[in-house]
């Protein structure tokens, strides 16, 4: 159907101790922001419906497992990801401690 256009956009992130992992949340709470975030724009809405609404795929992806478990380490790790609502005009690309209070989890 030439009515469907997809647009893909992929972001690189690491979680390095005691600078960008900040844990799931739980207990602590103040380290929470320090994980990766990025801000996506959903602009458009999906014309293949009357919904009103924008589809989104996320997709995961742990590299280099296969060396970890030549190493003997556990191939992979365990990962968790949120989607947060945010204010129509966020201009900022990263939230702070004090900002995720004001968030709606939509996705947990």
């Amino acid at each position: 159907d030439d009515k469907l256009t997809w647009k893909e956009e992929m972001f690189h992130g690491e979680w390095i101790p005691g600078s960008t992992a900040g844990g799931c949340g739980q207990p602590n709470k103040e380290k929470y922001w320090t994980n990766p975030q990025y801000l996506v724009r959903l602009n458009f809405i999906d014309d293949d419906d009357n919904e009103n609404l924008c589809t989104m795929i996320i997709a995961l992806m742990q590299k280099e497992t296969r060396q970890r478990r030549l190493r003997g380490l556990e191939g992979e790790d365990y990962v968790q990801f949120r989607v947060f609502k945010t204010k129509v005009l966020v201009q900022q690309e990263f939230l702070h401690d004090d900002e995720y209070h004001e968030l709606n989890v939509i996705y947990y």
